[in-house]
Parts: C-alpha cells; sequence; structure tokens
C-alpha cells in the first residue's frame, strides 16, 4: 500500500481527520489508543473488540501525515505545562499519544514506532492487569460467540438465550451481552461471569496480552515514556460507592508510583464517557492529587481547558467501521 493510500485509510478507519478542520483543531490534541496489532486482517471479529486495535501500519502512516502537517510531539507534561502556563504564540499545534489499559502491544509493537520517531507516549494503566487479577470479558465473550452456535445461561434465575449462527446474529448477540455485563453492578460482575463463562472452554491465554509489571518497570525508564493511572478494576466508577470510587483512583495510583518508583501524575476514566465519567469523579481525581485527568469524549485541547484540567478531552483512534472485513479485498 503507497503512502497516499495509507493515508486515506487512516482517515477512513479512524477518527484522526476530525482533528485535522481548522476550525475544530484548537491548540492541540490528546489520542486515546487501545490496542496495536500487526499489519494483517482478520477472517471474522466481532466489531466491538475489533475497533479497539489500530495496525502498526496505520499508526505509523498517521506518524508521517502528523509529521508532515507540522505538529509537534507532547508528552502529557508538556500538555499541562502549556494549558496551565499559556500556549506559544506560533500557532503551531501540538499532538499527545495515549494508551489505555496496559496491553502487551503497547510495548512491544507501538512503543518501538515512537521511540524510532522519537515521540513521547503515555500509557494508563489499570493496575489489574499486571497484577493478573482481571477477567479480560470483552475478549472471553468474543471467543464464544465466534465458536458458537448458540449461546446461553442462566443468571438472578432468568434464562438468557443468544443466537449465534450468523455474522450478523454474532454481531447483535455480542452487543446485547456486552451491555448486559456492562450495566450489572461491580458486586455482581463476578457471579455473572461465572453464569456466562465457566461452562465454556477457552484455549486462549489472556493474560499473555497484558504486560506484566516487569515491562511497565523497564518501559517506563525510557524519558518519552509516562505511566498514568487508569483504576485498579476498570469499573464503571459513576456505578461506585464513595469509597469505592476512592479506592479504585488512589490505589491504583500508588500501586504504580510502588512499582515504578516516580509520581504517577494522570489519570484516564475508566471508558471515559459522559456516562461513566462526571462531575463527582473529576472531583476525586483532583482529591487524589492527580495533575491532570482525561476522559474519552471527543474534542480538541483549547486555552480554557485550563479551568478543567479534570475532565480534558481525548480523540479516540479507532477502526470503528471495521466490521467483518475480507483481507482478499484489501
Amino acid at each position: 500500500m503507497d503512502y497516499k493510500n495509507k493515508i486515506i485509510s487512516v482517515c477512513k478507519f479512524t477518527k484522526i481527520h476530525k482533528l485535522l478542520k481548522p476550525f475544530l483543531a484548537g491548540k492541540g490534541t490528546i489520542l486515546a489508543f487501545h490496542r496495536i496489532s500487526l499489519n494483517k486482517c482478520e477472517k471474522q471479529r466481532i466489531p466491538t473488540c475489533a475497533k479497539l486495535e489500530v495496525s502498526t501500519d496505520l499508526l505509523e502512516s498517521m506518524i508521517q501525515y502528523l509529521i508532515q502537517s507540522g505538529y509537534q510531539f507532547l508528552s502529557l507534561d508538556e500538555v499541562y505545562d502549556r494549558v496551565v502556563n499559556g500556549f506559544e504564540s506560533s500557532g503551531k499545534r501540538f499532538v499527545s499519544f495515549t494508551f489505555d489499559d496496559g496491553y502487551l502491544d503497547n510495548y512491544t509493537l507501538a512503543y518501538p514506532i515512537l521511540k524510532r520517531y522519537k515521540i513521547p507516549m503515555t500509557i494508563y494503566l489499570t493496575t489489574s492487569f499486571p497484577d493478573r487479577e482481571t477477567t479480560l470479558w470483552w475478549y472471553k465473550l468474543e471467543d464464544m460467540i465466534l465458536n458458537s452456535g448458540t449461546i446461553e445461561f442462566e443468571y438472578n434465575k432468568r434464562g438468557y438465550a443468544f443466537h449465534a449462527g450468523t455474522l450478523k446474529e454474532k454481531e447483535i448477540s455480542y452487543n446485547d451481552i456486552h451491555k448486559l455485563i456492562f450495566n450489572t453492578p461491580q458486586e455482581e460482575l463476578e457471579n455473572l461471569y461465572a453464569c456466562v463463562f465457566d461452562n465454556y472452554e477457552f484455549k486462549r491465554d489472556y493474560m499473555s496480552l497484558l504486560m506484566s509489571w516487569e515491562d511497565v518497570k523497564n518501559i517506563s525508564f525510557d524519558p518519552l515514556v509516562t505511566i498514568g493511572a487508569h483504576s485498579v478494576n476498570h469499573y464503571n466508577l459513576r456505578k461506585l460507592t464513595p469509597s469505592d470510587l476512592e479506592y479504585e483512583l488512589r490505589t491504583s495510583k500508588e500501586r504504580i508510583e510502588e512499582k515504578i518508583g516516580r509520581n504517577v501524575d494522570h489519570f484516564a476514566y475508566p471508558f471515559g464517557s459522559k456516562s461513566t465519567a462526571g462531575r463527582r469523579e473529576f472531583e476525586a481525581a483532583a482529591s487524589t492529587s492527580f495533575k491532570m485527568a482525561t476522559t474519552t469524549r471527543g474534542g480538541n485541547i483549547f486555552p480554557r481547558h485550563k479551568e478543567h484540567l479534570y475532565c480534558l478531552p481525548r480523540i479516540s483512534v479507532t477502526w470503528e467501521d471495521f466490521h467483518y472485513i475480507d483481507c482478499d479485498k484489501f
């Protein structure tokens, strides 16, 4: 794929083109990524999962485009300094790369590319990932649905049955079960996971997708890398009690600081939408002594964000329109 076609792909399959519109550009943009994948596509994926992954090819094409467009690449500390102390009069826009959760491919695939271009990056770490105390239910659910014709389970004395014969049925069933899990109170999640997954045999090592504490410590030594906090368990914070909310923020900060031996000044709200992070959560981040916190509310950075350091917008880079791709057509 030549350079021009790579850029077309970036604009088609991500929201990156939005930051290039002058009336939206502001002073700069914080980009939000999740997983980075190798330059290959799989015959069948659930779009909700697949959209969290951006290929190394597209990542590098995006970087090349931003370089040619004259963007400055800033760390989150540098973004903080710009927002608090004022922006340069030159009008040169900035971009800051952030990665949520703590997937191993952030270290093995994204980091080498960004380091080659000397671009700072931030990894917002969910501490249950390197602690190996998490359930990657979204990938378990994807595997279960892709390899089953029907999904049946009982939860709270109610029977559930989902058709998963066709690709469309699989997508619908995935989204329905995803919604059920997402809306379940935190204290009931383990019981729901057991009901959904315990009767299915999983062959994949899901923990191999995650960074270890050794990986986190090693990458944190590079001055280009900032480690931020992303809670302990990646719960919907708005559903938590005040004490549980404080635990998720403070414990994640302290746990990372203990492991890497330096301050953790930045936080990203799990999910980060209006329905999962509001005024209460913003105030909690401030009281936990973070310098700055980011959401996934789409938007760019303006001078007025000096008054909103705990609810900064980001633009999520995803394969949002990337549905069951036929590799032979590309």
